[in-house]
């Protein structure tokens, strides 16, 4: 185009580039290098900013990879750990007799068996049972008792992240035949006063959903490979949410 000369024996332009196309990029500080020393992955029509002469072949690879996850066919290939954990819970059911209600709720997440995809659960369920002393729900009462009392309600008012327990819930959840801390993972807790807060009376409910981006979210991270999607959509996994609630005696002081 003109704007500088350049000797292909040298790769190297003959005058210094006028612009820095990128001041944190330590190869754009060298204002005589061609294309940031990289002339097969980038071409430089103007002279001053380096481009990709064709498409990346990663960004097509990838670009397809992505397309396959999001197929129902891609899902259950690309999560070996979950297939694991519906066949192990098929095979309970087979068997006959009790089977943890984690598992039943499982494989209703996994088959979509029906139902309504919001599911309230009351103290009377083994996975409240289990809420009701877990981890979680104990550091959101610290947190109310701590906050002199006050609702603990709306978006998001205690979030127990689920990443430790990641590592350590599924031995235990065999070894104690309890699979409700592997199951919901991740969860909210809201606490509210029932009257007024000298009555220590409070009402819990803990949110939970189960879908593919939890299950596939890479611990300690925000990142997960595969996103939710509705019960309406082909394919296995559609989102299915749970409320767990139940009252109990909680003081402020």
């Amino acid at each position: 185009m003109g704007a500088r000369w350049y000797d292909p024996y040298l790769a190297r332009w003959l005058s210094a580039d006028t612009v820095v196309p990128n001041l944190e990029d330590p190869q754009s500080l060298n204002r005589f290098s061609y294309v940031r020393n990289n002339p097969l992955g980038f071409c430089d029509e103007t002279g001053h900013f380096p481009i990709p002469p064709w498409p990346s072949p990663w960004a097509a690879i990838r670009e397809a990879a992505q397309g396959f996850l999001t197929t129902a066919v891609g899902r259950v290939v690309s999560t070996p750990h979950i297939s694991a954990i519906v066949g192990y819970a098929l095979y309970r059911q087979a068997q006959g007799g009790a089977v943890p209600e984690a598992l039943e709720l499982t494989t209703d997440w996994y088959f979509e068996k029906g139902g309504p995809d919001t599911r309230i659960f009351g103290p009377e369920d083994g996975i409240t049972q289990h809420l009701m002393s877990d981890k979680g729900v104990n550091q959101a009462r610290e947190k109310f008792v701590q906050g002199g009392g006050e609702d603990m309600t709306g978006r998001n008012p205690f979030h127990y992240s689920f990443d430790v327990g990641y590592f350590t819930e599924t031995p235990k959840a065999f070894l104690r035949d309890d699979f409700s801390g592997s199951f919901l993972g991740s969860y909210d807790v809201s606490i509210v006063n029932v009257g007024a807060k000298n009555d220590c009376q409070v009402h819990v409910t803990v949110e939970n959903d189960t879908g593919w981006a939890s299950a596939t979210r890479i611990p300690f991270t925000p990142i997960h490979y595969l996103d939710n999607v509705p019960r309406s959509d082909p394919g296995p996994g559609g989102t299915l949410w749970q409320y767990y609630e139940w009252t109990e005696k909680l003081c402020a002081q």
